[in-house]
């Protein structure tokens, strides 16, 4: 029996290996990898924003409206994303069962917050201390509750950690 198998089309692949195999699929992958002397890949892992601010402010419910109307997004119509500006921790906790999500709410030079989620966040992220100055890059989110609507940041990326 094959050790690997795979499939897929275009904008996917799937792949089948058995489970006694995974270490060595990691390892065969990992050497082909390195293997391949690539230089400079990070650049393919950073999420450029579309637009820029400082202001907390500009993120309303009349936004999410706005956005929502250019839907459906996919492969050719990306939903935006939005890069946050020297915004200010205020708050950074680990939640969901395992603590393995994070939730940040950060502040701007005028005191607006905005809360941001990021699942399965990566270890650095959950350690980021209160008070730290950042910019974050995220795609908005619609929070309903209580009758009302808050405008949050699903967490793509985050600089000056």
């Amino acid at each position: 029996e094959s050790v690997y198998g795979g499939g897929g089309h275009a904008m996917a692949c799937g792949i089948k290996i058995l489970p006694e195999k995974i270490d060595d699929f990691i390892k065969d992958v990992n050497e082909y990898y390195s293997g391949l002397k690539l230089k400079d890949q990070d650049r393919f892992f950073k999420v450029s924003a579309e637009f820029s601010t400082d202001d907390l402010g500009e993120f309303s419910e009349e936004v999410l409206n706005e956005i929502s109307e250019l839907e459906p997004f996919g492969d050719e119509n990306e939903e935006p994303t939005f890069e946050l500006l020297d915004v200010e921790t205020v708050e950074v906790r680990g939640v969901g069962t395992e603590g393995k999500h994070l939730r940040m709410v950060v502040t701007d030079a005028d005191g607006k917050r905005m809360t941001l989620i990021a699942f399965s966040a990566p270890e650095k992220w959950l350690k980021i201390p209160v008070g730290q100055m950042i910019s974050v890059t995220v795609k908005l989110m619609r929070n309903e509750w209580n009758g009302r609507t808050f405008v949050e940041g699903r967490i793509l990326d985050i600089r000056g950690i």
